[in-house]
């Protein structure tokens, strides 16, 4: 079921537009998105990044000097791309689970390790911002919209709400809404992004997500649960390349073979703790 929020025209990818008044004659547009991901861990990065460097392992590579790697195609991920660049003996390292590569990756993602039995945490966010049309008739399309998103907020009216699910619902309203009061910011149940926080505009579009799933469920939001693991799964593998390149530089050139991991000979002491 295609959601609907009233006074809101549906673009595509789950983008909502409408009319906000003017500023200094020009018309602004505000553009409102509703997303469902679920949260990402560890050990999901790990396997992640395990399958995708099986993946990069197969694939034919352009051999740069120093022995890094390159790799083409517009369709290419960018954790394909990082995974790519890496020296094969690393790559084969992550795709076997070797213990010092597993070990690098987990200190440096920012996931969070479940504890035993825990499960992943589900989540809503609403964004919203205004923003001018690219067009002098105040037409917008999905493009011009993503980008008002991530744009600076040009008045008071920008918004990011992050919303803890308990089970397949929305926390409850009353208690959200006591929450927008207060503006209080961190609680577990909802996250609110302090920059400029317009509370009557948070409750009105709470308000308006809520009425919206009264009847269709949260399934029917748009979920980036695989947007946000590769996000979440790039900073390591950059860590990493880092780490190789400044390894390369001190030892002035890679042996491969002298010992069991690759990292064992490059990074050891150099892994950077989540300070858990």
């Amino acid at each position: 079921m295609a959601l609907q929020f009233p006074g809101y025209e549906s673009l595509d990818k789950g983008v909502y537009v409408r009319d906000s008044g003017t500023i200094e004659g020009i018309a602004l547009k505000g553009v409102l998105k509703v997303e469902r991901f679920v949260e990402v861990n560890e050990q999901a990065v790990v396997d992640y990044l395990q399958r995708e460097a099986a993946v990069a392992f197969r694939k034919p590579n352009l051999i740069l000097p120093g022995g890094m790697t390159a790799s083409f195609g517009s369709d290419t991920s960018d954790v394909q791309k990082a995974l790519r660049a890496l020296p094969s003996k690393v790559l084969n390292d992550l795709k076997s689970g070797q213990t010092d590569c597993i070990q690098f990756i987990r200190s440096n993602t920012p996931a969070r390790a479940l504890k035993e039995g825990e499960q992943p945490n589900h989540y809503v966010t609403i964004k919203y911002n205004i923003g001018i049309p690219a067009t002098a008739e105040g037409k917008i399309d999905e493009t011009t919209a993503q980008k008002i998103l991530l744009s600076p907020q040009i008045i008071n009216q920008h918004l990011f709400l992050r919303y803890t699910l308990d089970g397949e619902n929305l926390p409850p309203r009353e208690t959200m809404n006591h929450l927008l009061r207060r503006g209080t910011w961190g609680d577990p149940q909802v996250i609110i992004d302090p920059a400029r926080y317009d509370c009557s505009l948070a409750l009105e579009l709470q308000a308006t997500v809520y009425d919206a799933l009264k009847t269709a469920g949260v399934e029917d939001l748009p979920n980036i649960s695989q947007k946000v693991l590769e996000s979440v799964s790039l900073p390591p593998i950059e860590t990493l390349m880092q780490s190789l390149m400044m390894a390369s530089i001190q030892h002035q050139q890679l042996k491969r073979g002298d010992s069991p991991s690759a990292l064992s000979d490059l990074l050891k002491g150099g892994k950077k703790g989540k300070g858990r």
